[in-house]
C-alpha cells in the first residue's frame, strides 16, 4: 500500500465519520444549524467524490504494478559471471558486499539484512519490520505477505530473499543449467510435449494444415527444507554486514547441497526420482576418459537436445583435463574456458562414486521449482546459550523434477 492509498483511506474514513454524525444530530427545521449542516453535507458529498476518483486511480495504479511485478521471472538461470569491482561513494566495495550487489541489493539493504538479523535475535523482529513497511513489499508474483507465517516463523523482506537466492544460483549446478520456476503454491504442474513442429510455407487464401500437439502433464511438489546456522552473539551486535554474509551463505549453500543431491539421486521421503535413476543411455568409461568415450555420449544423446553442457564429477574433471593435456601438448598453464567440442563444462560435487559425468540439455529434461514467497527464519538465543550463540533455523520450499530422460546420457565407470 502506497502512503497516497493510505492518506485517501484515511480521508475517506474522517468524511464518513463526520456525514454519520451530521446525520445522527436532530436540527429543527429551517434553524441556523440545519442550514449549516446541510453546506457542509454538500462540502463533504463533493469531497467524498473526488476522494473516492483518486483513489479509485491510485488502486488502479497499484494493481497494474502488481500485474506487472507478477510477470517478472526469476526462472531463467543467471550464467557464472566472473567477480565484479564494484564502486561506492568513492571507494572499492569491500568484498563481503559483492554478491549481494550480483544478486540485486544494496549495500544498504544488505546493513538492514544484519539489523533484521539482529533484531530476530533479540526478539523485536515484528516491531521492527512493521516499522519500516516490510509488510507492504510485493513478492515476485506481485502479492503482499505478512512478515511472518501463521505458525509464527518469520517471512524475509525481499532483500534477504534476492540474496539468497541469487547465492544459489552460484552453489547449485542444477539451478544452473537446468529449467527453473517460481512458484507460490506447494504444487505446480508443467505442461510438456516432445513432439517436433514445423511451419509450412502458405498460399494466399489457403489453409494453414493443423498440427496434432501431444501433451502430459508433469506435477512437481514444493517440498519444505531446512538449515541451521549457529552465529556469535558478540558477532550479532558488533557487526551487521558479517551476519547477513554468513546466515545467507550458509543458507543458500545448504539449501543447494540438498537440491544438488535430490536432483541426481532423489529422494524417497520427498517423492523425488533422481535423474540419474531416470535416464538410461550411458557410456561405460575405462582407467582414463578418451576421445571415443566423448563421441559416444554426443552420438546417443537425444537429436531434439538444443543446448547441450557437460556436468562433471571431480574425478571425471580430473580425466577430462589429462584428455585436454594430452591433446594440447605439454603447456596446459594458458587459461582457457573448459568446453568439450564447444559445449560448456561444470564441475559438480554431488555426482555419486561411480558417475564421472552428465551430458544433456538439462533444460528439457529436468526443472527445479522454488515458492517465491516461501523462506522463513527463526531464531532462538536458549538454544546455544552455553556457547554464547544464537541459533537461525531457515526453512524454504523447493521442488526437484526430471521430465525428459532421454535428453541425458551418463558417463559411468
Amino acid at each position: 500500500m502506497t502512503d497516497a492509498i493510505r492518506k485517501l483511506q484515511n480521508r475517506a474514513a474522517e468524511i464518513v465519520q463526520r456525514v454519520e454524525a451530521i446525520r445522527s444530530m436532530t436540527r429543527e427545521e429551517g434553524s441556523e444549524e440545519q442550514k449549516t449542516d446541510a453546506t457542509e453535507l454538500d462540502a463533504l458529498t463533493a469531497e467524498s467524490a473526488e476522494v473516492s476518483k483518486k483513489l479509485d486511480r491510485e488502486n488502479e495504479i497499484e494493481e497494474q504494478v502488481r500485474s506487472l511485478k507478477g510477470k517478472l521471472s526469476i526462472s531463467e538461470p543467471k550464467p557464472a559471471a566472473p567477480a565484479i569491482h564494484v564502486r561506492s561513494r568513492g571507494l572499492a566495495m569491500p568484498a563481503e558486499y559483492r554478491h549481494w550487489e550480483e544478486a540485486g541489493v544494496s549495500r544498504e539493504g544488505v546493513d538492514r539484512i544484519g539489523h533484521y538479523l539482529r533484531a530476530l535475535a533479540h526478539g523485536e523482529t515484528r516491531a521492527a519490520i512493521a516499522t519500516n513497511g516490510a509488510t507492504e513489499e510485493p513478492n515476485s508474483h506481485g502479492e503482499l505477505s505478512p512478515t511472518y507465517d501463521g505458525k509464527g516463523s518469520e517471512l524475509v523482506f525481499p532483500d534477504f530473499y534476492r540474496g539468497v537466492l541469487g547465492l544459489l544460483n552460484y552453489a547449485s549446478v542444477a539451478y544452473q543449467v537446468c529449467m527453473t520456476m517460481s512458484t507460490s503454491s506447494n504444487r505446480i504442474t508443467i505442461p510438456r510435449s516432445d513432439d517436433n513442429v514445423e511451419a509450412q510455407y502458405y498460399l494466399e487464401n489457403c489453409e494453414i494444415e493443423p498440427v496434432e500437439i501431444k501433451t502430459t502433464g508433469i506435477q512437481v511438489n514444493v517440498e519444505k527444507i531446512g538449515a541451521r546456522a549457529q552465529v556469535s552473539n558478540e558477532l550479532i551486535d558488533d557487526a551487521f554486514a558479517p551476519v547477513a554474509n554468513l546466515v545467507a551463505t550458509k543458507f543458500a549453500y545448504a539449501f543447494a547441497r540438498k537440491i544438488d543431491k535430490s536432483w541426481l539421486e532423489g529422494d524417497a521421503a520427498a517423492g523425488v526420482v533422481g535423474l540419474l535413476t531416470a535416464a538410461t543411455e550411458s557410456v561405460t568409461v575405462g582407467t582414463k576418459l578418451t576421445a571415443d568415450n566423448v563421441v559416444e555420449a554426443v552420438s546417443k544423446l537425444n537429436p531434439n537436445a538444443v543446448n547441450p553442457v557437460w556436468v562433471m564429477s571431480p574425478a571425471g574433471m580430473a580425466m577430462l583435463q589429462g584428455l585436454a593435456a594430452g591433446a594440447i601438448g605439454s603447456d596446459i598453464t594458458k587459461p582457457t574456458q573448459m568446453t568439450i567440442f564447444g559445449s560448456p563444462v561444470y564441475r559438480c560435487l554431488s555426482l555419486p562414486a561411480g558417475t564421472l559425468g552428465l551430458y544433456g540439455d538439462f533444460r528439457q529434461a529436468c526443472v527445479v521449482v522454488n515458492r517465491s514467497n516461501g523462506l522463513t527464519i527463526n531464531a532462538s538465543r536458549e538454544r546455544a546459550i552455553e556457547y554464547d550463540q544464537t541459533v537461525y533455523v531457515g526453512t524454504q520450499r523447493f521442488g526437484v523434477a526430471t521430465m525428459g530422460p532421454s535428453y541425458v546420457v551418463k558417463l559411468t565407470k
